[in-house]
């Protein structure tokens, strides 16, 4: 019985299945922003790893990757409604 209570704490803590629609998408709309999503941060990812070898290299081009992703993804309004329905901890992970 231990083991039920604990697979469902699992369930509700981590898998939530209307996902998609809570962030205003259906299913394949969001698997096609979030892999366009992914392969923005990979670019990103070698591009941040050979500006810290040579510094000079896109200098401010991380900054704005940064200034895009936030109007691309409005994360605070998204995040404010998660926690107005009641799910999840409202504070700040550690």
């Amino acid at each position: 019985m231990k083991h039920l209570k604990k697979v469902k704490t699992i369930y509700c803590n981590y898998l939530n299945f209307e996902h998609p629609g809570d962030v205003g998408l259906d299913y394949f709309s969001h698997l096609k922003f979030t892999w366009k999503e992914s392969m923005l941060l990979l670019t990103a990812s070698v591009v941040m790893f050979l500006h810290g070898i040579f510094p000079p290299l896109f200098d401010f081009w991380y900054t704005e990757y940064l200034r895009k992703t936030q109007e691309r993804v409005p994360i605070r309004k998204r995040i404010d409604k998660f926690h107005s329905s009641g799910i999840g901890d409202p504070r700040p992970y550690r």
